[in-house]
Formats: structure tokens, sequence, C-alpha cells
């Protein structure tokens, strides 16, 4: 029998509930639910997806190589999975019915500088990045944290990449001038 941890299942629990409620409730609009992205995708969309099943489904099954330092982190997980989601939903409730699934300029879209945004180009991105590495560490699971941050790292850093690129060429100049004031993920840092 497989035992989990109660911080592993409270992350788990807030993380898939979250990904649920948003799923039904955040995104707003035929374009925002759309799958199909534009030239600027790239296939990050397919990627993130997987990302998500990843972390549904490894935790389940990688439920072992617990480490005794992991362990005594297991709730500081679950705070980062809360933590990133107040940070993503409040990111994605102001971008409205910007708020899409693919790489893709809207109809009528304009650049968001305003909430998160004054201070960060992808909160959203961030709070996500957040919840992926609170569910790996609530797993008190070395393998299972690792997996994570090598993945989430790989897969924003290249969607990151692709939407400014996007975003530069729609926007031009407002968004170069947007990059100036603005870090991309994370203050002081990157």
């Amino acid at each position: 029998m497989i035992y989990y941890d109660l911080p592993f299942i409270v992350a788990y629990v807030l993380f898939v509930a979250t990904f649920f409620i948003r799923e039904l409730f955040l995104r707003r609009g035929k374009e925002a639910k759309a799958l199909k992205g534009s030239r600027y995708d790239k296939g990050t969309t397919l990627m993130t997806g997987i990302l998500i099943i990843l972390v549904l489904i490894s935790p389940l099954y990688l439920n072992f190589f617990k480490n005794n330092i992991l362990t005594q982190l297991q709730w500081f997980g679950v705070v980062l999975v809360i933590l990133g989601t107040i940070i993503h939903d409040f990111a994605l409730m102001t971008l409205g019915k910007f708020y899409g699934r693919t790489l893709l300029i809207q109809t009528n879209h304009k650049l968001i500088i305003k909430g998160l945004y004054k201070f960060v180009r992808h909160p959203g991105y961030l709070g996500t990045i957040l919840m992926i590495i609170g569910v790996g560490l609530s797993t008190g699971n070395v393998i299972i944290l690792l997996f994570f941050l090598i993945l989430v790292t790989s897969i924003y850093v290249l969607r990151i990449k692709k939407e400014e690129e996007m975003l530069f060429d729609k926007f031009g100049d407002e968004y170069k001038n947007y990059q100036k004031k603005t870090w991309r993920l994370v203050p002081y840092f990157y």
C-alpha cells in the first residue's frame, strides 16, 4: 500500500481543485479557450499541458526517495502552492478576457500593465511555477522535486521567450518600454 503524507495530500488537492476552477470560471470567451495557438506558440502550450499532466500523475507513482531534509519542508510546499495560486489567480483576473491557454493575440488585444503586471511581466507563470515547485516539495521526494524543477524551468523559459517575441511584434515600442520598467518573472532576479 502506498502512503501519502498529509502535506502532499493538501498541496495536491489544492493544485487540482484550483486548476479545474480556473478552467471553468476564469477563462472567458472563445479565443481564451482555444487550443490552437499562433505561430509564436511553437508547441509551448502542448509542453505546459504535458507538464500539468506529469504534475498530476508522477507523485502518485514515484512515492519513494524520501529525503529527511525535504520532509521537514513539506508544509512549506503547501505554502508555495497557496502563494502560487493567489499570485496566479490575481494575474489572471487582471488579464480578464485576455487570459488564454495558447500564445495568441486576441481580437482588440491590449497590453495589460496594472496590478501585478506593474512589477512582473509574467505573474501568472510565476504563480504556476510556485505551485508546481510547492507540489514537488510537499512530496518530500528529491526525485520528484528535481524532475519538476528541471521541467518547469525549461518549459517556462522557452514559453516566456516566445510570448515576449509575440508581444513585441504586436505592441512594438510600447512593449519595449514596458520591458524596461519591469522584471520578466522574479523581481530583482529575472
